[in-house]
């Protein structure tokens, strides 16, 4: 047991420091990003909602991650030392561009992938249950159709508002509040997403693929899932923020402001 208790430990020691309510910045952000992934584990146990659903809900967290990566990449394509260049609009708007064409496809690609795992599912629920496989059933998951706001409030469109919120209070802090696009060009962002939605989406995936195979939906598998994708979530966010101190640049730069930690 207290092998056990040191691995955990050894895993979460670089994230302790950031909860301490004394670091203003890193507490701020983690605890929204433990708060916003956690209302799938809500949703699926208190108001019911399908597990296969957290899927949609993951992949529209990528969309978000690539709307604020884009804003990044404009403003700070943009403006250079607090002074706003018309000049650089066409450079910048063509990298912007690019990143939206290849991110879209990798969206594109996984929302369908994601689409045909859920049609899957859906068939074999209805096989086991004796119905017969209709495919706009398993649509009408994502197109309930009307609702009201408390159906609204209820659904699993309150997880994702919960994730940009999220995403834009940390667009805020790190980005906007530090004055780091000051410091970056557009070209800087043209990558960064992509390491922190493999690593979410493969985690993500993996436990859906169990989900699928075992049809094991307790509550406790549903909570160490999602806890999965939480840590490794704070994993990266933590090390962004060590590895560039949010300028978009190393740490070991001395010329670029660094977040105090």
């Amino acid at each position: 047991m207290s092998r056990l208790l040191s691995i955990i430990l050894s895993l979460t020691d670089e994230l302790i420091p950031y909860f301490r309510p004394s670091n203003r910045k890193g507490f701020v952000s983690l605890i929204f990003i433990t708060a916003a992934n956690s209302i799938p584990v809500i949703g699926v146990i208190f108001l019911k909602w399908n597990p296969f659903m957290i899927l949609f809900i993951y992949w529209g967290e990528s969309l978000i991650i690539g709307f604020f990566n884009l804003l990044k990449m404009f403003i700070s394509g943009m403006i250079k030392n607090h002074k706003f260049f018309r000049s650089r609009f066409r450079e910048t708007a063509g990298l912007c561009a690019f990143f939206t064409v290849h991110y879209g496809m990798f969206m594109l690609v996984h929302g369908i992938f994601i689409f045909v795992f859920m049609l899957l599912s859906v068939s074999m629920d209805m096989k086991k249950s004796g119905g017969n496989f209709n495919p706009f059933t398993a649509a009408g998951f994502l197109f309930p159709g009307r609702m009201s706001a408390i159906d609204l409030l209820e659904s699993e469109f309150t997880a994702v508002m919960a994730l940009f919120i999220s995403h834009a209070v940390s667009f805020y802090i790190y980005f906007i509040r530090t004055g780091e696009y000051n410091f970056t060009e557009a070209g800087t962002y043209m990558m960064r997403p992509y390491k922190r939605i493999v690593i979410m989406h493969m985690t993500i995936i993996f436990g859906a693929f169990a989900l699928f195979i075992s049809g094991f939906k307790s509550a406790l598998f549903i909570i160490v899932w999602i806890g999965l994708k939480i840590f490794f979530d704070l994993k990266i966010h933590v090390s962004e923020i060590r590895n560039y101190g949010f300028t978009g640049m190393p740490v070991k730069d001395k010329s670029y402001p660094r977040l105090s930690v």
